[in-house]
């Protein structure tokens, strides 16, 4: 079993998410905890003004709200009374088992799983501090239910794997605008809580990764004249496919407006990431030079992804590095002079029977220019990566000395 927390302060859109799955018919609600009616007879104001209740006795706390996926593996056929007493004995574990929470069994992955809606602001306005709650409390238990319930255990690749974020499917934009606002939402929604960049043009780097791309019109267009933003799947080839999505549909509600203040804010807490990311690249650097090896290779050891910026006429794209460990987006210019293309180039080798292009540096002319773009396009092109595994789950535990008795 795998488990997964996420803080949100938006209790409404969290039970709209799982009551429209209830809908479509690809969610059942199985368990309501904390309720005086009856589960089949609750209607959704009843779920909601429970939690509501709760919420507005306590107005300091921001982050007031759980939404939990417990994870099971394909092979289990689990009931759903086994699936409600596992949900229960989990929220007893975390400490949250007098507190208002439904239980939905969805039915649109793979994988059995359940999703759990509940709020942290106990019936006297008190909080339940969320403080290392996976490390502390969730952890201990999800070993405990394993154990007790016989259930499959979670190997540390399944647990990584449930926390990556996964690209959007280029098919989605043929499902339907339901389908495409949910996939374009869940990448969103990790992407702008989870990382630090401080323009539209890191977040793009960073959400291409996805298969996404912001975008504010052409020049001259009514969108960009009244500050509009639109969200769209690109395919293989960086191209917009399906319908535009307006930002302010989206969880988050990430209009250009918001996205400006936050790049603000990520300016200064990106910095000590920033020195980091830095660090890293020239130790990878001096290897490369040291041991003659592809820089390629290095980063990726280092979870560094390299993208390119879009390319303008007669400019040299620039090169954006996306830290996948630390979580921050630098351009190579915010860096410094080492990390442009024209100094970086020379460290991008191809592998050897590619049909990578040569070009002699520097170029000043346009054919060179596009020449660059072409050869940084074929060498920063994404590639089978290996799902990464934590260097702390690869070594090995300590053997204890044993005393010796007298």
């Amino acid at each position: 079993m795998v488990a997964r927390i996420n803080h949100s302060k938006n209790i409404r859109k969290l039970l709209h998410y799982n009551e429209h799955k209830l809908e479509e018919g690809k969610a059942v609600l199985i368990s309501a905890n904390g309720y005086l009616k009856a589960m089949n007879d609750l209607s959704f104001n009843d779920k909601l003004k429970a939690f509501e209740r709760n919420i507005s006795l306590n107005q300091r706390t921001s982050k007031n709200t759980l939404h939990i996926s417990l994870n099971f593996d394909p092979s289990e056929k689990l009931s759903d009374d086994t699936l409600s007493a596992i949900a229960a004995r989990y929220m007893e574990g975390i400490g949250f088992g007098r507190q208002p929470f439904l239980v939905y069994r969805h039915d649109d992955a793979a994988h059995p799983h359940i999703h759990i809606v509940t709020t942290n602001i106990r019936h006297n306005g008190s909080r339940i501090s969320l403080h290392q709650l996976a490390k502390r409390k969730s952890e201990p238990i999800r070993l405990a239910i394993e154990k007790e319930f016989n259930l499959v255990p979670a190997t540390r690749q399944s647990i990584a794997a449930s926390q990556r974020i996964f690209a959007v499917d280029p098919k989605v934009v043929n499902y339907g605008k339901s389908a495409l606002r949910r996939a374009v939402a869940n990448v969103l929604t990790e992407v702008l809580t989870r990382y630090q960049f401080t323009n539209l043009t890191e977040l793009n780097a960073l959400l291409s990764l996805h298969n996404i791309q912001a975008d504010t019109g052409t020049p001259g267009s009514r969108l960009q004249q009244y500050g509009g933003l639109y969200y769209r799947v690109i395919d293989e080839e960086g191209k917009f496919i399906g319908q535009p999505l307006k930002a302010s549909i989206l969880p988050l509600s990430p209009t250009l407006q918001k996205l400006e203040e936050l790049f603000i804010r990520n300016s200064t807490r990106r910095l000590p990431n920033e020195v980091k990311l830095k660090a890293t690249l020239q130790d990878c650097i001096a290897r490369a030079h040291q041991y003659n090896q592809p820089l390629q290779r290095l980063l990726y050891k280092a979870r560094i992804r390299m993208v390119t910026s879009p390319s303008v006429a007669g400019r040299i794209p620039e090169l954006i590095f996306i830290d996948q460990r630390h979580r921050c987006v630098c351009t190579g210019s915010a860096l410094g002079p080492e990390f442009t293309p024209t100094n970086m180039l020379p460290l991008l080798r191809p592998q050897p029977g590619s049909d990578t292009p040569s070009l002699q540096l520097p170029c000043t002319t346009e054919e060179g220019t596009a020449q660059l773009q072409l050869l940084l396009a074929t060498l920063l092109q994404p590639g089978n990566e290996p799902d990464y595994l934590p260097w702390q789950w690869k070594q090995h535990p300590k053997n204890k000395k044993k005393k010796r008795s007298a």
